[in-house]
C-alpha cells in the first residue's frame, strides 16, 4: 500500500468529523479534535521564536557598527508608538501590534471614523494576545478571514484554505492576521519550510516574551 493510500482513510474521517448543523457546533468539534495537539503545537511556535531571535542576534553582531544609526531610529519609532511595518507579538504587554504603513493610517483617517493616528493604531492595529489563546482555532479563523474578507474568496475556497492552515504548527496565528494577502502568507510559509525567515521582507516579526526563570537546585 502506498503512502498516499494510507492517508486517504484519515481524510474521509476528518471530513465526517467536521459535519455540523451550526457554526457553534463546528467550532466545538474542532476544539475537541485538536485539543490534544495544543502542547506540541506551542513547542513548535517556541522553536520559530528562537529561530527568529537567533537570526536577529547574528545580524546584529555582523552589522553592529554600520547599522547603529538605523537601530536608534527604529528604537525611537517604537518609543513614539510608530511601530511601522513591524509585527510585535508581546507576551510582556499581552498585546499584538500589527504591522502598518503610513499610507494605511491615512486611508483609515479618510473614512472619518477616527480622530487621530494614535486612535487608528490602537483600535485597528493593536489586538489582545488572548485572541490567539488556542493556536489551532485561531489559525482556522484568521485563515478564513484572510481569504473571505481580504481576498474576497468564495466560502468554499476560504474554508478549504483555512483548514489547510490548521496543520501549520509552527505558524503563529497573529502572522496570518498581519498578512494583507494570501501571497504574503504563502511566501512566509515557504520561508518557514526552508528555514529561511530572513528572506521574508513584507514586514518584520518580533517576539517580546517574558524571560525564563531558571531555578537552581541547592545540594
Amino acid at each position: 500500500m502506498t503512502e498516499e493510500n494510507k492517508k486517504e482513510p484519515e481524510k474521509i474521517s476528518y471530513e465526517i468529523e467536521f459535519e455540523a448543523n451550526s457554526n457553534e457546533e463546528l467550532l466545538e468539534k474542532i476544539k475537541q479534535t485538536f485539543a490534544k495537539e495544543e502542547n506540541e503545537e506551542k513547542k513548535s511556535i517556541e522553536e520559530v521564536k528562537e529561530e527568529i531571535i537567533e537570526e536577529k542576534t547574528v545580524e546584529e553582531n555582523i552589522d553592529k557598527i554600520e547599522q547603529e544609526p538605523e537601530k536608534k531610529e527604529m528604537i525611537n519609532k517604537i518609543e513614539n508608538n510608530e511601530k511601522s511595518n513591524i509585527l510585535i507579538i508581546s507576551e510582556i504587554e499581552g498585546l499584538v501590534h500589527l504591522p502598518y504603513k503610513n499610507e494605511d493610517i491615512d486611508e483609515h483617517l479618510k473614512t472619518g471614523e477616527f480622530t487621530s493616528r494614535e486612535e487608528v493604531v490602537e483600535k485597528v492595529y493593536t489586538v489582545p494576545l488572548s485572541k490567539y489563546t488556542n493556536f489551532t482555532i485561531s489559525r482556522l479563523i484568521e485563515g478564513f478571514k484572510l481569504m473571505r474578507e481580504r481576498e474576497k474568496a468564495t466560502l468554499k475556497e476560504s474554508m478549504k484554505y483555512a483548514i489547510d492552515l490548521i496543520w501549520e504548527r509552527k505558524l503563529h496565528p497573529a502572522i496570518i492576521t498581519a498578512c494583507k494577502t494570501q501571497d504574503e502568507l504563502d511566501i512566509y510559509l515557504a520561508c518557514l519550510d526552508e528555514n529561511n525567515l530572513q528572506l521574508f521582507d513584507f514586514f518584520e516579526i518580533r517576539f517580546d516574551y517574558r524571560p525564563i526563570k531558571i531555578i537552581q537546585n541547592e545540594f
